[in-house]
């Protein structure tokens, strides 16, 4: 991961020099330069996430850390468990979306389909998805009551016999209880983003779309 992540950053900062370079020394240039340079960004991004899950390092605002003993171990676990499914939500989300993009057939640049780049986003959630699973417990038997809870919330997300609407006001409240107890700021921001467009009819992998449309912003 840290030499595919180191690789993506250094043709992210290659390729634009050597754009210029080529341009005046032999009135050529590289196929695609700035887009390549727009989806490497978005690659970054997404890397840069799950290497930040890996060394527990997403960013947080926990009340949990001023807990001891079970108390903690049992916050630690919830707020992960929830985290891990507002991740498992967001990748299913990039799923969809890649499954539109991947119809439409778009280039990026030499023969290179724009999907497979924008798979990293269903597989960048999946793996930060695993990783808070594996850290919300010490124990095996921990980490699989955590699943059992984030397979749930997920399963709930799709199979509750009442309007999304009726579940949108305790998403919110369960995502902001989770936040107290150590879910990174990503899970809450993304899970209610996903809460309040299901609860308005719009398909969430709207906020895939806008995901990749930021992170491969030209002006960034």
């Amino acid at each position: 991961e840290n030499a595919i992540l180191s690789l993506a950053f250094l043709l992210l900062a290659v390729l634009p020099i050597a754009e210029i370079a080529l341009r005046a020394a032999a009135g050529i240039g590289i196929e695609g330069s700035s887009y390549l340079v727009q989806h490497l960004t978005f690659a970054v991004g997404i890397l840069g996430a799950v290497v930040a899950a890996r060394e527990g390092r997403l960013l947080g605002f926990s009340a949990a850390a001023l807990l001891e003993g079970a108390t903690a171990r049992i916050a630690r676990l919830v707020g992960h468990a929830v985290a891990a499914a507002a991740s498992t939500m967001l990748g299913l989300a990039g799923m969809q979306f890649v499954q539109v993009e991947r119809a439409a057939g778009r280039i990026l640049a030499y023969g290179i389909p724009v999907w497979t780049i924008e798979l990293l986003l269903p597989a960048g959630f999946a793996l930060i998805a695993l990783r808070l699973l594996a850290r919300s417990s010490e124990g095996i038997r921990g980490q699989a009551l955590a699943l059992v809870l984030a397979a749930a919330i997920v399963a709930a997300f799709f199979a509750l016999p009442f309007s999304p609407r009726g579940f949108v006001a305790p998403g919110v409240v369960l995502l902001f209880a989770a936040m107290a107890l150590g879910a990174p700021l990503f899970a809450v921001l993304g899970g209610m983003a996903l809460l309040l467009l299901w609860g308005s009819g719009v398909p969430i992998a709207s906020i895939a779309v806008d995901h990749y449309g930021l992170a491969a912003n030209p002006s960034l």
